[in-house]
């Protein structure tokens, strides 16, 4: 008798907690029931949502902030990437300025020194050297200018120090360059101060060969030489600007009926980087 007396009061207390549960939920409904009808009688807000909302947004705030933290460390990587890409272009950037800076010196010391310039006719096209085949490595290279740009068979090319080589081959955005220190390659070439004229043949990377001057011609150590410019018709693949620096003349060796002449060019082809196309 007392055991079903004690299960009896068991069951009955925990039933209390439940009904303590029950009769919270009801007025907790009974005055949010309230404060709705309160909000829908007299046309203000709803005092319970305004309190919610009090309540509420400092922790919506909170979460919203670690959540923001989060992403931005989560973004830092590719942050990261992107500055150091940004300064590489920025720097390259400002080095194409400093070296069209120098062409553009360089250009006008040959106007007022020497009264030589690129015929007007020409533009310049800015290009990078993009492929060196290794078993021609003396002979050609690849550039990022094409037909796209402007760029024809037979226009000259160079760089801050000097004449490069000449376009043998086009596509839309790439040409082949016959370097200056080919064999193949054959340019007009003038003295600075005594003007005599020939041509230019590579030989290596550090010489080449100022041809067909006759003997007694006067040429010395340490003349300089500059492109001749050519022109056969507008358009012509022979067409070049006139005054664009080759080198140093380095020997002068008298072989009989014509000088033996060995040129150090300014430009190396071991250095080439960014160039210049001059086109029409």
């Amino acid at each position: 008798m007392s055991r079903a007396r004690g299960s009896l009061g068991s069951r009955r207390g925990q039933k209390r907690p439940s009904r303590r549960w029950l009769l919270l939920f009801l007025a907790l409904a009974i005055v949010i029931a309230a404060g709705k009808t309160c909000a829908a009688v007299t046309g203000r807000s709803n005092p319970i949502d305004t309190a919610l909302t009090h309540l509420t947004t400092p922790l919506v705030n909170v979460v919203r902030s670690i959540g923001q933290g989060f992403s931005l460390v989560w973004n830092i990587p590719s942050a990261l990437r992107d500055n150091v890409s940004l300064k590489a272009e920025r720097d390259l950037l400002e080095r194409r300025v400093e070296e069209l800076k120098n062409v553009e010196a360089d250009r006008r010391h040959l106007v007022e020194q020497y009264g030589l310039e690129p015929l007007p006719q020409f533009a310049t096209v800015t290009a990078r050297v993009i492929a060196r085949p290794y078993d021609l490595w003396f002979d050609s290279a690849w550039i990022s200018a094409g037909s796209r740009h402007g760029v024809r068979k037979g226009n000259l090319v160079a760089n801050d120090d000097g004449v490069v080589g000449v376009v043998t081959e086009t596509h839309t955005t790439s040409s082949n360059v016959m370097l200056i220190s080919s064999p193949e390659l054959a340019l007009g070439a003038i003295t600075r101060d005594t003007r005599v004229e020939g041509v230019i043949h590579g030989f290596d990377a550090t010489r080449i060969n100022f041809d067909l001057i006759p003997a007694g011609s006067p040429v010395d150590i340490g003349d300089k030489l500059f492109t001749l410019g050519e022109s056969t018709y507008p358009g012509g693949e022979d067409n070049r600007p006139r005054g664009v620096y080759i080198g140093v003349v380095s020997r002068v060796v008298d072989s009989g009926g014509f000088l033996d002449i060995a040129v150090e060019p300014a430009a190396s082809v071991n250095r080439l980087g960014w160039v210049v196309v001059y086109t029409q």
